[in-house]
């Protein structure tokens, strides 16, 4: 830019001075330094705002030519001209240097660009930029990776004053952290949540944790004296690893030898607890902790005391502010808001090793008294200054009076008079040295204290004492969500010159008492004052310091320094405040001081002051007559806007041809109009202007556009997306989208006549369509009521703008606060919460309009495969703009803010005003059957069973008059005015003349500059004398004729159709063509499957910015009711949805209703609930006499339960109107605190146990058995240990597929063996239907935190890292091990019948077995030898668990409320004074688990860390399933791993799990071949024909047909688990594959769910179903898998794992070890077949039900045991 010539002001004097933008203000402050001989330093030159500082940006103080400024300053001696000529290198042209020059220049950190949620790296990378050691040690280190990339991020950092894009700093980062490129998942889930959804916000400390290990490779610094012996150390290690002294000493066994360990940690961390206040406090609380570990003295576990102390103190110290922390109680990480201070100057030798200590301790002392002694002396500087400034002036008014009076001698009264003390200190002053001479000295003096091995550390600190340099904070509440900023000391960038005083302007550097900080705020960087830091130490969701860098106190200092100004005037605020209120009484009164042209205009008369006409204009319900009234005054009107401001109200269409066309740019939208849509919506086509009004930053062009050209420019680009080419694109994502629509309603009607309120269905379906075709984005299933959060900000954004109209109308004025960072801290600090809804709305459509952005942008760049998988796949209008904009030349993009901010414009400017002109629509098609019979006919003829073409659409003449016509019609159109504002002086023409005020005729207006004109769209559209007579009429035929010459010739300037519904000019709509679209496909759709008619309710349309209608005069809430009658049956899935959503919104207010009525209904209620008993008794009986059922939109066994719902909802409406006396108050007061709790608590409990019999649910419908008893139901006879298995059969023969059961106390339960039903349970809704709480908290007290305990995403992971290592390949490495295993087994049998035939307990074989196998193949472990009853405490200990579980139930069922009573550590406590046997032995059971799995990982890790051959000496040689899970785990990324707790747990987790059922089924096999001797030894010959001599490999074991058939039947008939047990997680529909007959004998082909039914699965009985396997499905017949199975077993899609079998169940609950079981079994049988021939035993063998069916020796016999008779072959 070229340099200005502007004007200086300075003690009356006027000076002309050069100012040239492109340098820094300083180089102004010396030329004005030339003129007027006022030093910089105590120069202050005025600006707009405030004052000019050296880092003032001349962009934001907008310097004109011959501008002004005031200028206050002392003047001193005017500078004398140089000797000899100077080159002039100190004041030079910005153009003349390049980005380096210009920031070595400025000196001035920069920002970074935020690349949706990456502040977390943001803030890490500033924060790391304080270690300036480590930018030296990154110019060695290799390019690439996270050290090349930091490197490079760094220097280019330094090379430019404008914010820098981290991109491949971040590519890099997530290359090689994954979990830093995870993706968020919004509210909707699933793949279309992925899709919709940006990068996850990260954890900065995980962030700075995984950079500091990435950077552990750059090479060390080397010795400063030159020897290379430290160079050998990589710079982590030197300057931020500290060394960790860590002493465990048992509490409960003193005796024994403490344990010592050295550890290296990067990071301090500080434990936040109830008590913590101070940082100091929380470092000791982590360094002295609690822990709970094995003792080897006592044998169990024991309380130590963990104590650590610093062995080495590193140079940079990091501390870690544990704020975050993981709450069982609600299963995610939760923010710790506690308050905890942190010094600025901190002493860490309280936490070194005694040892460190005393090498520290004789610096730190020295270093602080030489602390003391510098404070001093600048002191004294300070003085000295002052002092000799006194001597200055008073020799220069000696000089000036030159003999005058004696008066003028006396000391110039602005300083006060020294005091004798000040004068000592000032003479001291004087003689005091140069400071670099006392900074030498105590130089030396703190070197020669410092300890020889310290110095020769290098890196590490000498003196304990540390200095705060940097903070990362964290703002907001949530874990997984907030704000991350950093804060970095200003003297990190700028050399300090210490010994400077103030005034000096010798050296250039920070004042030594300059403390304050840069604040990294993303690319916003700025001043944070040292005496702020105070507000980051937390206590609510503000900033709170998270990682905290200490920088050690070093024994040198700098010498520079710079200085700069921070004070403001008091008295030039008071001038601006004098001023502003001054001009504001000017704006208020202006109109009564002053004629105007428009008061010769006629119009109504305004009836009040303050608010003119406006409430008349804009009146909700008579706004529209109040219009028709206008136009009786003519085609333009004056009216009154607010203060007595004239305004014009015009439908002359020669006027709006001026206003929209020909002066566009100078009526432009009104200033607070485009002012709040650029703060609201960004710089999109809304909000740019043709005048000075908003300039739009356009930045990102190499070319700059006028701010004048701004809104034609971003038009040019957007012309092109919004072409026929482009709908013609879209036009099959309409009728997608419009498909589900119809869908949506049809399930609502339920193929009835149902009243519908249609309005709400078109704002889903337009916003649904804006989204898809214009955003490639979905906000609504238009399935279920789905709440996107970027959707519901759009749709709340206008309701919430009518109530912020003040902060509206001051919206232009809120550029004058300051730059928008400031604006925005503002914004933070306004009391009002209709302003604070707007500010987290802007936030909300910003950031997601960020993400969809960066989303779009990325799939461009790596081509078109990604741009299809997107949604619209690339033909929405957003795709294709960034595709053309990415394109076009630099000068001709739109900058990326501007695109982004395209996005809430274009979804803000078509949701309402199309959804509403559908619904107006379709109202008008209600009211008129013939013209909705006609165009239904007209859509049907074209149809022809597939969706129209764009082309055939919009020349279906009918369906283009009727959308024509209603957009014209002359009651409601969406947007019946648009408002201007002249930006200067102009002349309005008119068509026709009218007569003024003073009766001369007008034929033009002059109006004036700011005037609000407001244009009639409506009454130019419903103007008689263009579109004639019949103007307000609803007439579609018009359309299909020749229209009125008269509105030909009246050019009217709409861009459609002669109307100014989308108005005209450049600012016309320019996605009208879209609109048409929408509504047009809209119509085909719903009116080729439906009909509308008028509802019996009437509907009022109300007038607004966009006019919607309600049911009634005072009802706030948009709805247009209409009837609704399908023209075709509705589908079991609409059905099915509609069911689901009504559940989830009725349900939970049922309970709650009910809840409350129990108290209101009772006779003995307190006197002041009688009104409302004897309210709710009316209001009964006036519903029961008044509606019936079948009036009811529902039928069938929902019906009478809906019905009741809405009875109670009823009800509790009647409850608003209690009227509370004064004198009775109903508090729990009146009866005392803990009474009332305990009726409180009592009623809970009666209504916990009693609702079944008060509350209708739909399974009352369903057929089932009656129960026993209320307390116990149906359970005992469900699980009889001799009954159940019959009582199964007689309940699924006399129901069928779907019973309902009597749980306890009269719960309604379900049992299930439908196909479909089970597919639903067990794998479409698996994560809805999960087990009981109770049993995933126990299984996890048991078990730990294992496969079986997880649930939602963890589970999900778990399979994920377990699937591998059981496949197929790995099933072929532990056959060996099998085999091995079983040759053992087969030796014991034979050493127990000795060669003879004798009876053998073969289950308990089975079981010693199975648990060998599990442990050789599984664990790498061995239980049992199989040659000698030898014990094992593991073994035994997992084969107590089930029996031990059994006997606490109570136990068992209370496990869920165990984090209530606190921590771990305390609830372990507790347990060992429960006074219960069985809980006590259960207790020993666990802890011997956990003992062995933990010594079995620890081997196994040792192992795998000592190489192969260690492995291999291992039980299972390293292939067991343990070892293999182990090893991918240590390789995998640590985000991808199990933690050490997990990987424990699934050791106790598979044995328990794998050593019952596999036994059991083992057993159940040989009992039924010892019943079977024919199939016994048909299955031998085929084993022994496959063994020729030696084991039968893998490949062949499982193929041999009869083998596996004989297991395949065995694991259909008898499973050994036959039941599963789920509960839903929320109400839930559940599909049936065949229907059933309800007791009320209704079919019911689907069934509603409630939330926390319990649901078996009947695993047994769908396995023996006989509609499916046949007659003989309960026949042991292996034959039947040598053959096809009958197609019934195909077709029912049974959802298990295994063979069409539930045995193993299905979906990700699966057993994902069924490959291991069938390996054991087949190699077990294969073994045994070949040496043993088994028969049955002379006892009685009785299968007992149980969670394992299990063999005993009879029915009364309660051990298990299987006795056979056992041949050796």
């Amino acid at each position: 830019m070229a340099p200005l010539a502007v004007k200086i002001k300075h003690a009356g004097r006027v000076h002309d001075v050069e100012l040239d933008p492109d340098l820094p203000p300083a180089a102004f402050k010396e030329a004005i330094y030339q003129k007027t001989g006022v030093p910089p330093e105590r120069m202050k030159v005025m600006i707009k705002g405030g004052i000019l500082k050296d880092d003032t940006d001349w962009k934001k103080v907008s310097p004109k030519e011959g501008q002004t400024f005031m200028v206050i300053g002392a003047a001193g001696e005017l500078p004398k001209p140089p000797s000899t000529p100077i080159v002039d290198r100190t004041f030079f042209r910005a153009a003349d240097m390049d980005d380096s020059e210009l920031a070595q220049v400025l000196a001035l950190p920069v920002g970074l660009v935020n690349l949706g949620n990456t502040c977390y790296m943001n803030s890490t990378v500033q924060a790391m930029r304080a270690i300036p050691e480590l930018q030296t040690a990154l110019q060695e280190a290799p390019t690439g990776g996270i050290a090349g990339s930091l490197k490079d991020l760094y220097n280019n950092m330094s090379k430019t004053t404008e914010a820098f894009t981290p991109a491949t700093f971040l590519t890099n980062l997530r290359r090689a952290f994954p979990q830093f490129a995870e993706l968020s998942r919004p509210s909707g889930g699933g793949m279309k949540g992925l899709m919709s959804g940006g990068y996850a916000q990260q954890d900065a400390e995980e962030c700075w944790t995984q950079m500091t290990n990435a950077l552990k490779e750059v090479p060390g610094l080397p010795d400063p004296s030159g020897s290379s012996s430290g160079r050998s150390k990589k710079f982590v290690e030197q300057y931020m690893m500290g060394e960790m002294r860590r002493e465990l000493k048992c509490d409960e066994a003193p005796e024994e030898k403490p344990s010592v360990t050295m550890e290296k940690v990067l990071k301090l961390s500080c434990n936040i607890t109830i008590t913590t206040n101070y940082m100091h406090q929380g470092i000791l609380d982590a360094l002295d902790e609690k822990i709970e570990k094995m003792s080897p003295s006592l044998g169990r576990n024991a309380l130590y005391t963990a104590h650590s102390r610093l062995s080495r103190l590193p140079s940079y110290l990091t501390v870690h502010m544990v704020r975050f922390a993981w709450r069982q109680d609600i299963n995610k990480k939760a923010k710790i808001m506690r308050r905890v201070k942190f010094p600025t100057e901190f002493d860490a030798v309280d936490l070194v090793t005694d040892e460190l200590k005393e090498k520290l301790l004789p610096v730190s002392r020295k270093l602080k008294g030489v602390e003391k002694e510098r404070a001093e002396r600048r002191k004294v500087r300070k003085r000295t200054k002052i002092a000799v400034k006194k001597d200055t002036d008073v020799e220069m008014a000696d000089a000036t009076a030159q003999g005058s009076s004696a008066g003028a001698s006396n000391p110039t009264p602005t300083e006060p008079a020294a005091s004798e003390e000040d004068k000592g200190k000032e003479v001291a002053g004087a003689e005091l040295e140069d400071e670099s001479v006392y900074r030498e000295k105590e130089v030396k003096e703190l070197e020669a204290l410092v300890d020889p091995s310290l110095k020769a550390d290098i890196g590490s600190s000498v003196s304990g004492l540390y200095d705060l340099v940097a903070i990362v904070t964290h703002k907001g509440a949530a874990a997984d969500a907030g704000h991350y900023m950093a804060f970095v000391k200003k003297s990190v960038f700028h050399p300090v010159n210490y010994g400077k005083v103030e005034g000096d302007t010798k050296d250039a550097g920070l004042d030594e008492d300059d403390e304050d900080w840069y604040k990294f705020d993303d690319n916003k960087v700025s001043i944070f004052p040292k005496e702020k830091l105070e507000t980051l130490a937390g206590g609510g969701e503000d900033s709170a310091a998270y990682v905290l860098l200490a920088l050690r106190a070093a024994l040198l200092f700098s010498t520079s320094n710079a200085y700069h100004e921070r004070h403001v005037f008091w008295r030039i605020l008071q001038t601006v405040f004098v001023f502003g209120v001054c001009w504001f009484l000017w704006r208020l009164f202006r109109p009564y001081v002053l004629k105007s042209p428009l008061d010769n205009i006629p119009g109504p008369p305004s009836p009040s002051f303050f608010k003119g006409n406006i409430p008349q204009l804009f009146n909700r319900h008579n706004g529209w007559e109040f219009h028709v009234q206008l136009a009786k005054y003519g085609s333009v009107v004056r009216f009154t806007e607010m203060f007595g401001k004239r305004a014009l109200y015009v439908f002359d269409p020669k006027a709006l041809y001026h206003i929209m066309v020909k002066d566009q740019y100078i009526y432009e939208r009104a200033s607070f109009q485009s002012s709040i849509n650029d703060v609201l919506l960004g710089p999109g086509i809304l909000s740019a202007t043709g005048t000075a009004f908003i300039k739009p930053p356009v930045t990102d062009c190499l070319i700059t556009v006028d701010a004048g050209d701004r809104h034609r420019f971003q038009r040019k680009n957007l012309n092109p997306v919004f072409s026929i080419v482009h709908m013609r694109y879209v036009t099959p994502i309409f009728y997608k989208t419009m498909r589900k629509l119809r869908d949506a309603v049809m399930a609502e009607i339920k193929g009835t006549s149902t009243e519908v309120d249609m309005l709400t269905w078109m704002g889903r379906a337009a916003l649904e369509l804006i989204g898809q075709g214009g955003l490639g984005y979905s906000f609504d299933p238009l399935v279920v009521d789905m709440k996107d959060t970027y959707g519901h900000a759009l749709k709340t954004l206008q309701p919430a703008i009518s109530k912020s109209r003040m902060w509206i109308m001051l919206s232009p004025y809120y550029r004058w606060l300051g730059p928008a960072w400031f604006r925005r801290f503002l914004a933070c600090l306004v009391p009002d919460p209709f302003f604070q809804n707007l500010v987290t709305l802007k936030r909300t459509m910003s950031r997601s309009s960020q993400d969809i952005y960066n989303s779009k942008k990325s799939a461009l760049l790596q081509g078109d495969e990604a741009v299809s998988q997107q949604i619209a796949g690339g033909k929405d209008i957003m795709s294709v703009l960034l595709k053309n904009n990415m394109e076009a030349a630099n000068g001709e993009r739109l900058s990326e803010e501007e695109v982004t901010a395209q996005m809430s414009t274009l979804v803000l400017a078509a949701m309402d005003t199309t959804s509403n002109a559908l619904a107006r629509t379709l109202h008008l098609l209600a009211d008129n059957p013939e013209i909705q019979e006609k165009l239904r006919q007209e859509i049907t003829n074209v149809h022809n069973g597939q969706d129209i073409s764009y082309d055939s659409l919009v020349e279906l003449p009918y369906l283009d008059a009727i959308c024509r016509e209603t957009l014209r019609h002359n009651r409601y159109p969406p947007v019946s005015i648009t408002t201007r504002e002249t930006c200067e002086d102009v002349i309005m023409p008119l068509s026709r003349p009218f007569l003024g005020m003073d009766g001369k005729l007008i034929n033009e207006v002059f109006v004036p500059r700011g005037t609000l004109i407001v244009a009639g769209n409506r009454m130019s559209n419903i103007n008689e004398e263009l579109w004639g007579e019949d103007a307000n009429e609803w007439k579609p035929e018009r359309w299909l004729s020749p229209l009125p010459e008269a509105l030909r010739s009246a050019r009217i300037p709409g861009v459609y159709s002669n109307l100014m519904t989308f108005i005209g000019g450049s600012r016309a709509c320019i996605g009208f063509k879209f609109a048409q679209l929408e509504m047009k496909v809209t119509l085909s759709i719903l009116l080729e499957s439906f009909k509308f008619s008028p509802s019996d309710k009437p509907i009022y349309w109300n007038f607004a910015n966009v006019s919607f209608p309600t049911t009634s005069r005072d009802d706030q809430k948009p709805s247009l009711l209409l009837r609704v009658d399908a023209l075709r049956p509705p589908t079991t899935a609409n059905r099915r949805v509609f069911l689901s959503v009504f559940w989830l919104a009725g349900g939970p207010a049922f309970i709650a209703h009910s809840l409350f009525l129990f108290q209101c209904s009772n006779p003995r209620s307190p006197p002041n609930l009688q009104p409302v008993r004897t309210r709710i008794e009316w209001r009964v009986n006036k519903e029961k006499s008044g509606r019936t059922r079948d009036n009811f939109f529902l039928t069938g066994v929902h019906n009478k339960y809906l019905m009741d719902q809405v009875e109670m909802h009823d009800q509790a409406l009647a409850l608003t109107q209690v009227q509370l006396s004064p004198s009775q108050p109903l508090t729990a007061m009146s009866i005392g605190v803990l009474p009332a709790i305990l009726l409180t608590g009592g009623l809970w409990l009666l209504w916990r146990l009693f609702s079944s019999y008060v509350r209708k649910t739909p399974l009352d419908n369903i057929p089932g058995p009656p129960p026993l008893s209320f307390l116990h139901g149906n359970i005992p006879q469900l699980y009889h240990r001799h009954m159940a298995w019959e009582y199964h059969k007689e309940i699924s023969e006399r129901y069928g597929s779907v019973v309902r059961f009597t749980n306890l106390f009269g719960k309604r339960a379900l049992y299930v063996f439908d196909p479909t039903a089970l597919h639903s349970i067990l794998v479409k809704d698996q994560y809805m239907y999960e087990k009981a709480p109770y049993l995933l908290s126990f299984t996890k007290v048991v078990l730990g935190p294992g496969i079986l305990s997880a649930t939602g995403d963890r589970h999900r992971f778990h399979r994920k890292i377990l699937n591998p290592v059981f496949s197929v390949a790995h099933m072929r490495d532990i056959t060996p091990i099998f085999y091995e295993t079983m040759h053992k087994l087969r030796a014991g049998i034979e050493s127990e019948i000795k060669g003879s035939v004798r009876e053998v307990d073969i289950l308990s074989w089975m079981g010693r077995a199975a648990l060998e196998l599990i442990g050789q193949g599984g664990l790498g472990y061995s239980f049992d030898p199989l040659v000698a009853d030898v014990e094992d405490e593991y073994g035994s200990a997992i084969k107590a668990i089930q029996p031990a579980i059994s006997k606490i139930r109570i136990w068992m069922m209370l496990s869920p409320y165990r984090n209530w009573v606190g921590p771990a550590w305390f609830q372990r406590l507790l347990a060992n004074f429960v006074p219960d046997q069985d809980f006590q032995r259960l207790k020993t059971v666990t802890d011997v688990l956990d003992k062995h799995s933990r010594e079995i990982y620890t081997s196994k890790k040792k192992a795998l860390l000592s190489g192969d051959d260690d492995m291999k000496e291992q039980v299972g040689r390293g292939k067991d399933i343990m070892s293999i899970l182990l090893r991918s785990n240590l390789q995998a990324d640590e985000c991808d791993r199990l933690s050490e707790a997990e990987v424990i747990a699934q050791m106790s987790t598979m044995a328990f799990a794998a050593m019952d059922t596999t036994s059991n089924a083992l057993a159940r096999i040989l009992h039924l071949l010892a019943h079977h001797p024919d199939a016994q030894e048909k299955l031998r010959k085929e084993i022994l024909g496959a063994r020729n001599g030696q084991d039968i490999s893998y490949d062949k074991l499982v193929d041999l047909p009869y083998l596996d058939a004989v297991c395949r039947e065995t694991l259909r008939l008898y499973p050994p688990l036959p039941l599963s047990s789920r509960e839903a997680g929320e109400d839930l529909i559940m599909p049936l594959s065949k229907p059933i007959r309800g007791v009320d004998g209704s079919l019911i082909n689907e069934l509603l769910v409630p939330r926390g039914t319990l649901v078996v699965a009947g695993l047994s009985m769908c396995n023996i179903n006989k509609d499916i396997w046949g007659e003989d499905a309960d026949e042991w017949k292996p034959e039947r898998w040598l053959s096809p199975l009958p197609d019934a077993v195909k077709d029912a899609h049974i959802p298990g794992v295994y063979a069409n079998l539930m045995t193993f169940l299905g979906g990700g609950r699966a057993c994902i070890g069924f490959k291991f079981a069938q390996l054991e079994m087949k190699v077990v049988l294969s073994i045994l077949l070949e040496s043993f021939r088994f028969s049955p035993s002379d006892k009685a063998v009785c299968w007992n039900f149980a969670n394992v069916s299990f063999p005993s020796a009879g029915m009364k016999d309660p051990n298990p045991s299987l006795p056979l008779r056992v041949e050796a072959i």
